[in-house]
């Protein structure tokens, strides 16, 4: 049971780094990147370990729940941070900067 709940604590924070990674590399947030990738490699390292220890597939249920919280938890964290960097986190993107036809 102890190796159900590590892996998925473990799977949030990896997937939640992942999501995090991949939009500071959209939104060019350099200082970011190194710190995100290291533990991105060290959750890698223990979601691996652990599911080499579980003995049941039922684990990938708990991993593709923690995996989705992790996404939603990765979105909120980076708008929360580049609102609070002053950055529109909201763009109005039906706006068009080509010329009309």
């Amino acid at each position: 049971m102890i190796t159900f709940f590590l892996s998925a604590l473990a799977t949030f924070c990896y997937v939640t780094m992942r999501a995090f990674q991949q939009l500071n590399v959209v939104h060019e947030q350099y200082v970011l990147i190194p710190v995100t990738s290291i533990v991105m490699g060290v959750m890698d390292v223990a979601v691996v370990l652990l599911i080499v220890k579980a003995d049941t597939l039922w684990l990938g249920v708990g991993n593709g729940v923690a995996g989705a919280l992790g996404c939603y938890t990765a979105i909120w964290v980076h708008k929360w941070w580049r609102k609070r960097d002053g950055v529109d986190v909201r763009p109005d993107v039906y706006t068009s900067t080509l010329p009309p036809r």
